[in-house]
Parts: structure tokens; sequence; C-alpha cells
């Protein structure tokens, strides 16, 4: 049983929130939102900042959240319905404004005071209250680093529960009976000896009238009835019935739309453009000029689109214009010839230099992109000194700063309307975009909706770095690992922004691992090359977990020790992830014969405080034709809070690791991106999908997050099977460059 002490302040800014600190320092103090708990508006009351109740009893749940498919909508309604006493669907679910109140502490959290293994590990230490301290005035509201339910699996259920608690208090004073006697139903608040009953709609005005419980008291995980069960989810019915809006389906009185060309060289300058012979093209209204790129505004996307060749753009491409796939590689090798020592555990090189047999590979994988279904755009209107943005988001006070960056007022006049996502990944957390579309706005006068083209969202992302890893092993005369060292070499995600030597994106998942070898060593060689790169899907674990992965088995191989027993041989002093390991190759046949050519492959892998093992089955003929033939997973994230979206979320993580397996790759050629669609940027398609089995495992440990920790396993797990079915180690991805086709 959980309890919490609220105090007026905390429980009416919901005391928790949804998104990623991105920088130290970025928030500003007008970003705060003023309580609305307790004002009425037109059609009801706010009992709590997240919880509006309408006089017709409609129960309206705002989270903070940006939904992009992950389920997160979902999530928060099924802890908040859980106290409330109400079912998810009785609940309307929106993001609402971008606001202090939203702010996600354990995603920032995360960035200040990163978690290593399994779970996050609190304590409550000087250390980790001062940090906590500086997280809850900084963080920034951002749905990002899975750590949505990590963050509001405890303020949520608190926001349910006092709403819960005033509402029975409330109507416990109107018919002058105990509390105790009264529950909270389907909407309701009904008296147990009596059977009397009033609507939240009727009762919620009086209960804004109630002091404060001096404590409040959670519901036993005895007594849930829907958090770890079924849920339907509440996003879907608005997205079967065509009512669901995304950016693009945005529409405001005497809207223009936008088309934009960016400089094929990251870092060009404009020379010069034809803006006469545009605009004397049908419904092209205006051309305006932006940083590193420039726009045609007209009466439909279309036709803007149709304009831009007519501008004839003639660019300037600076000091990249030259730069290619190659030099970057070249200079990530080199950033290992003298690489910074991130982490050292015993003494690597004595070890090594008295191993029986030792072992050194070399990973490499390229620049990825997002391929977000749904382009970059945004809409923007200004009128009565408010600058109003519709915008597809993950990052709603990056948006509301960078929006009043552009049009030159104050935070507090920019409001933030999230609409649904048509994919995110970590590329929304960008707002290069939405700059573009206030300056735009700001040129025009006129409500304007900018939506880049696939060609521009292709060439002008931010990308998943490219890497190069090192890693060395030694095995002592009993084939035990005594000695492993990783050295990688990339971009710095958050210095390429804060202009930082490196930040832990670059190795997340290579240092602090979970297997027990005495003497370990990471080390990072950081390279600054003028190609813009961010957040991806599972970050710095996106490629770590290939290079140890593909490693461990390299080592098993060298031991002579089957994969899962050579994994399971230094992961006794972790049970949760033995357990996770034996269920995963129960479940997938491990051992059992396959025929010639087919092969089966594992990889585990620790993020955002969960684990997943996953077991890949391929068949590979000998022209190089390869079947994905099926993956099982198992995943150990704590408390599933809704386990159809758990599985759901590592399918997704499983097919958008194996689209990059397959075939993802950005490469630079005379300083421009050479992908322009999915033509050459390819995708599993659904011939090419495997078999997918997710087991989740319960357990009463804290939630961990889900919606990328499916995806670091998948790539080692697939190119162990195809070592497996071939005696070929597979190195470097994408697989279609090694002499495979799917």
């Amino acid at each position: 049983m959980s309890r919490f002490i609220p105090n007026r302040r905390a429980v009416l800014l919901g005391g928790g929130g949804i998104g990623l600190l991105i920088g130290i320092g970025a928030w500003r103090a007008s970003a705060i939102a003023p309580t609305l708990a307790g004002t009425r508006d037109a059609t009801g009351i706010y009992l709590h900042d997240w919880i509006h109740i309408g006089g017709d009893g409609q129960i309206t749940l705002r989270t903070g959240l940006s939904e992009m498919g992950q389920g997160a909508f979902t999530g928060v309604a099924t802890l908040v319905a859980e106290e409330l006493g109400v079912r998810p669907n009785q609940l309307t679910v929106e993001t609402g404004p971008a606001a202090y109140m939203f702010k996600n502490v354990a995603a920032g959290r995360d960035f200040v005071a990163p978690s290593h293994g399994l779970a996050q590990k609190l304590d409550h230490s000087f250390a980790t209250s001062a940090v906590t301290f500086m997280v809850e005035k900084l963080t920034q509201q951002i749905t990002g680093g899975s750590s949505s339910m990590r963050d509001r699996f405890l303020s949520a259920r608190q926001a349910g529960a006092l709403a819960r608690i005033l509402l029975i208090n409330a109507a416990a004073r109107q018919w002058s009976v105990a509390p105790q006697d009264c529950e909270a139903v389907d909407g309701q608040i009904r008296h147990l000896p009596t059977g009397k009953a009033l609507s939240f709609g009727d009762i919620a005005p009086l209960a804004t009238q109630e002091p404060l419980p001096q404590t409040v008291t959670l519901k036993p995980r005895a007594q849930w009835k829907l958090i770890g069960g079924r849920v339907d989810r509440v996003d879907i019915p608005a997205k079967i019935n065509g009512s669901a809006v995304f950016g693009i389906d945005v529409r405001r009185k005497g809207m223009l739309f936008a088309a934009v060309l960016h400089s094929p060289v990251f870092g060009g300058k404009l020379k010069s453009h034809d803006a006469q012979k545009a605009l004397a093209m049908s419904g092209v209204t205006k051309v305006v000029v932006l940083e590193g790129a420039i726009a045609v505004v007209a009466a439909s996307t279309w036709q803007a689109k149709r304009a831009l060749p007519a501008l004839a753009a003639v660019w300037d491409a600076g000091d990249n214009g030259a730069l290619s796939t190659p030099e970057i590689a070249q200079r990530l090798a080199d950033s290992l010839q003298n690489p910074e020592n991130i982490l050292s555990k015993g003494d690597f090189a004595g070890a090594q230099s008295r191993a029986a047999k030792t072992l050194v590979s070399e990973y490499h994988l390229p620049y990825l992109a997002h391929a977000t279904m749904e382009p970059m755009n945004c809409t923007v209107e200004i009128s009565d000194g408010y600058v109003d943005v519709w915008v597809p988001t993950q990052a709603q006070t990056v948006t509301q700063q960078a929006a009043a960056s552009a049009a030159g007022v104050s935070t507090s006049k920019v409001r933030v309307h999230t609409t649904y996502l048509g994919g995110g990944f970590g590329r929304r957390l960008k707002a290069d975009f939405v700059t573009q579309a206030v300056k735009i706005a700001v040129a025009v006068g006129r409500p304007v909706q900018v939506l880049w083209s696939r060609e521009e969202d292709m060439q002008h992302d931010f990308y998943r770095p490219m890497v190069l890893m090192r890693l060395q092993g030694g095995l002592d005369a009993a084939g035990v690992p005594s000695a492993l060292r990783i050295a990688i070499a990339n971009q710095s995600i958050t210095g390429h922004m804060y202009h930082l030597k490196n930040d832990e994106s670059q190795f997340q998942g290579a240092a602090h691992l979970d297997y027990d070898i005495a003497n370990q060593r990471t080390d990072l060689g950081t390279i600054s090359v003028n190609v813009p790169v961010g957040y991806w899907r599972s970050v710095g674990h996106s490629f770590t977990a290939f290079g140890v992965e593909s490693f461990i088995d390299e080592m098993a191989n060298a031991a002579g020790t089957d994969p899962l027993a050579f994994r399971l041989s230094i992961l006794q002093h972790a049970p949760r992830l033995v357990a996770l390991l034996q269920l995963v190759t129960q479940k997938a046949g491990w051992g059992t014969p396959l025929p010639k050519g087919e092969g089966r492959g594992l990889a585990l892998h620790t993020s955002f405080g969960s684990a997943v093992a996953e077991v890949v089955e391929v068949a590979v003929t000998g022209n190089g034709a390869l079947k994905v033939k099926r993956v099982t997973a198992a995943v150990d994230c704590g408390t599933a809070i809704n386990p159809d979206i758990v599985r759901a979320q590592v399918e997704s993580a499983v097919i958008y690791g194996l689209s990059a397996a397959l075939f993802g790759k950005i490469t630079l050629k005379n300083g421009q991106v050479e992908q322009q669609s999915f033509p050459d940027y390819d995708v599993v398609h659904m011939a090419q999908a495997p078999e997918i089995t997710v087991h989740v495992m319960q357990n009463t440990h804290a939630p961990g997050g889900i919606g990328e920790p499916g995806l670091p396993p998948l790539a080692p797990a697939l190119t162990n099977a195809i070592f497996a079915a071939t005696g070929k180690r597979i190195r470097s991805l994408p697989l279609m460059d090694q002499g495979f086709s799917a």
C-alpha cells in the first residue's frame, strides 16, 4: 500500500509529467502555466490540473503526453481510471497545453543522473535528493526516453485517487454520511447502504471546496482491476472513424500552404533564386527565404510544391561540399587512436595479457533516418498578439521556446496544440520545422501550414550517428571471459546541440554491463562533423547492443560454449536476467534441431529500466536470400500497466529494428545525402515480416520503459542467427550490403 502526503501546489500541478530534459538551463520560468484546479470553464470544472469534469459528467484527462502510436494516452488513462473508479473509455484523453505541470521528472533524472542495469535504483541520499530537486526545477515537457509510464506510475494514480477522495468526501458531506460508506463507480459516487448516487458532474463543484486530505492512500495491488489487465486503447476509435486529427489534418480559416526546399549540403547557403518565375505560377502568393532553405507559399500544398523547381535555387555548399561517407569513416577510425576512457573496472590490460585466448573485432553501423510515416509539418496562426501552433511534436517546451524566438514574443504568448503524431522515434524532439513555420507565418501575415516532402524529410533529418566499435576480449584456460574492452567512435548528440564534448548517448549500453566480467574498459572517440544527429529509437542502445551482443557470441564461439550457456554463466548475479533468458529460449525451442541453412541467434539487452531478450530464427539459401522466419521475445519491464501495449511496442520495435538491420543506411557524397525516399531507404514489407511472439514477465517491480527496449537486441540476434546458419560472421550493417537479399 502506497501513501503520499499532498500539498496544495504539488497536487494542483500533478506532481509529475512526461518528457525529456534536453538541456540544463533551457527551461524558462515564463513557461509555467497558472493552475486551473478549482476553476470553471464553459463546460465544467477542473478538479485537478489534469482532470476536468463537465456538468454532464464527461471526464477529460489532460496527459501532457504526445500520442504517436505508443499507447501513452491509454497508459495514463488506465492509471487514473484505476484510482478514480471509472473505465478508461469513460475518459476523453488529450495532450493539453504546453505547461510546466506536465514536466517529466523520470526522464529528466535519466538525463542528469543516468541509471544502468535493469531498473532505476532509488535511494534517499542527499545526492539523490539534490538531483531530484534540480530535475524538478529544470525538466521540460517532452515525450521521450521510454519514460512516460515510469514517470506517471505514481503521479497519475495519485491524481486519480485525490480526485476520488475529494468527490467522495463532498458527496458524504452532502448526504451527511460517513465517507467510508461511499464509493466511486463508473462516474458516480454511490452510498452503499442506501444506494443513493450522484454523478461526478453534480458533485464536482462541491468537491473543490473540500480540504485536502492529510494523506492519500492508493489502492493495493490486490485491488487493481485495470492495471496489468486487458484495456482497450482509448485512441483507436478516433483513428478508425477518421476523426483523429494529425498535424497534416489541421485547417484554419484563410490558411495558406508552404513547401520548403533546403540546401542540399548541410550548412549551405542560398546564393540566388528566381522568385518572380515562381510567383507567376498558379496559386503562389509569396516566396520566403529562410536560414539554409527557401519556401514557396501557395493556396495548396501541391501548388507550393510544384513551384519549388521554378525558383532555380543556386546554393553555396561552403566547407562541406566534399564531405563523404568514407571520409567520416576514416575520422571515426582516427578518433580511436587516442580515445577518452569512460569506465575502467579491474585491470583490462593485465588480464588481456594473461588470457589464454584473445579476440578483436570491429563493428560498423551507418547513419540512420527516422523515416516517420508523417513527414515534418506545422501549422501556425498569429493573431491578437498570440502565436498558435498546431504541431505533431514530442517536445512541447522546446516547441514553445522555438516559436517564441522565431516570432519575437515571450513564451507566454505561444499556445501549443499537440495533434496526433504519425510517428516520432525521436525526430519530433526537434523544432526546426516549427521555427520555419512561424517565420513563414510572420512573413505572410496569415495562417500557414508547412509540409515537407518525403525527400526533404529524408535528406534533412537529425540522424542516428554513424558508429565504429572495436571490441577486445580475453578468455582464460577454462573458456571463462576475463577481460573486455569496448571502444566506440561516433558523434555527440547532445554535444551537437549544446557544444559539449561528449554525452551518455554515445556509449549507453556499453558501460556498466550486466555481464559479470572482472576486467572491463570502455573508451570513447568523438568526432565533429557537420551532419546533424539526434535521438533515434533507443538512442545509443541501438548500436552498442549490436557490438556487445555480437561480440559476446564471438567469445562464446571461441570458448566452444553454447551462446545461451555462456551468457548464463556470467549472469548468475542477475536472477531476473537469467529468468528472462530461460523464458525466451524455452519458448523459442533453443537447442532443437533445424534444417540445413537455418539457424537461431540470441541477444539480451537492458535499457530504460527494462530488459528484453530475443531469439531470431532465419533461413539462408546459397545465393544469399535471407528469410527471417520467427522472432521470439521476452520482456521484463517490471509492472506491465497494459500488457497488450507492451507486446505491441516490442512487435513495433522488432519491425523498426529489422528494417534498419536489413536495409537502413544514410550515405553522403559531395556533402549531400544520397537517399531520397523509400525506394532507396527501404523498410520491411508485410511479406518479409517474421512471425513475432512476445512474452511479458509480470512482477511487482516498478515499471520500466517499453517504447524502445525491444529494438536493441534485434540486430545482434539476427546476425548471430546468420552465423549459426552459415558460419559467416556479420560485423557491418545493413545486411543488403553484405551479400544478402530479403
